[in-house]
């Protein structure tokens, strides 16, 4: 990993850690400043570097970018809180139980929660309570967005939320049912004071925030926030942790050695110790290829990387096993004409669920949704299908050495 992006992740950890930051000399502030961009922490990086000294602080011009970045990550911060915490009265006034989860539930781990950016805030609900819920959030001025499975969106302002009424809407592979195993997370919450605002217990939450990762690093990947989070959330609550029972959940869903190099990573990162990060250990060219392959695509792995290299891996899931290998045309076949059990358990497309004559209309309303908006012609599709190769086989790489 060159310099840059060492010294980027040691400004975070000094930040986690609420320590005077390194002093080094040589160092590219562009560099380390698009790294804080395209992960969504350059407030973070703003709020340790201004600690430096004056000759090892980022040039003018750059310091003064990184302060706006700053700014206006503490008014987004203020105006979702102040959104928030407005959902939450009424929703405890209306008795409608809900969930924290992610961002909004993590940030108290972080020195200045503010800085833990969001783009959305998302909630886990009871299905029995959607109508009422949704009713209330258009009552708060709210607009509705559409809805993606069990996830139903709303916009006010800047402020957006993702309203769930399940953890899962997909499972990452077809190596365990996820989406049947988080079904039951009610059962593994506990009440807030207020008496309907809800949060997990620790070791239930520290392992959905793993499973969510890996969904994320499965897909089309995640940046450097979200192994921060897990090195917050540990730091925060490693005393009420029970190890032994995170261990043997983690080997019923198939992610033993993804999570121990997490921990790894967490370790080396951020210095967050935890029993399981030596249980296969890296090797330091692994270590490598992994932290790059992290770094260097942003917070959702959208950065300058291939995304159809992702619906090749999703379709080869469907090829293990010892069956043939499909052909090339059918990545294609895949893609503008995906199967009914493909779409079925896609969250936006769940409304073919049990009914496989809607196929032909989800093929359409797939056209319209992906292809028209972005103005992307079907010819310039298929040759970045064309040129997925390459990444498709880096990120495989990638996944089976993470244990994905």
């Amino acid at each position: 990993m060159e310099a840059n992006s060492t010294y980027f992740i040691k400004l975070l950890s000094a930040f986690l850690h609420r320590h005077d930051p390194l002093q080094e000399n040589e160092i590219d502030w562009e560099r380390v400043y698009r790294l804080g961009n395209i992960h969504f922490v350059s407030g973070m990086i703003f709020f340790t570097a201004r600690g430096l000294r004056e000759g090892n602080r980022p040039p003018g011009h750059i310091l003064h970018r990184m302060k706006q970045d700053f700014a206006s990550t503490l008014a987004r911060s203020a105006a979702q809180e102040e959104e928030m915490d407005g959902v939450i009265r009424e929703f405890c006034k209306a008795e409608i139980p809900h969930l924290l989860l992610k961002g909004f539930a993590i940030r108290g781990c972080y020195p200045v929660k503010e800085l833990r950016t969001m783009g959305d805030i998302d909630f886990l609900i009871k299905r029995e309570d959607r109508a009422k819920s949704h009713g209330l959030l258009l009552a708060l001025g709210f607009k509705a967005g559409p809805a993606n499975g069990n996830v139903w969106h709303y916009a006010k302002g800047k402020v957006s939320l993702e309203v769930h009424s399940e953890l899962f809407s997909d499972n990452i592979n077809n190596r365990f049912d996820y989406i049947g195993y988080f079904s039951g997370a009610w059962e593994h919450a506990v009440r807030e004071p207020n008496g309907f605002t809800y949060m997990f217990k620790p070791a239930y939450h520290l392992l959905y925030l793993l499973v969510h990762m890996a969904k994320h690093f499965h897909g089309h990947g995640c940046g450097i926030r979200m192994i921060l989070d897990i090195a917050a959330y540990v730091k925060q609550v490693e005393e009420t942790l029970d190890w032994a029972w995170i261990e043997g959940e983690l080997k019923k869903l198939r992610l033993s050695v993804f999570a121990s190099n997490v921990f790894g990573l967490c370790r080396r990162w951020f210095g967050t110790l935890t029993p399981m990060h030596g249980h296969s250990e890296m090797e330091e060219t692994v270590y490598k290829e992994i932290s790059d392959y992290i770094l260097s695509a942003g917070t959702f792995g959208f950065y300058r990387r291939n995304k159809y290299a992702s619906i090749r891996r999703k379709f080869n899931d469907g090829h293990r096993g010892g069956q043939k290998k499909p052909a090339a045309g059918s990545y294609y076949s895949k893609f503008f004409f995906p199967s009914y059990r493909t779409l079925s358990n896609s969250g936006a497309y769940a409304f073919v669920r049990n009914r496989p004559y809607l196929v032909p209309v989800a093929w359409i309303y797939r056209f319209a949704r992906n292809l028209i908006p972005r103005r992307r012609s079907p010819v310039r599709i298929l040759l970045d299908i064309a040129g997925s190769k390459r990444e498709y086989n880096r990120q495989a790489d990638v996944l089976s050495k993470m244990g994905l």
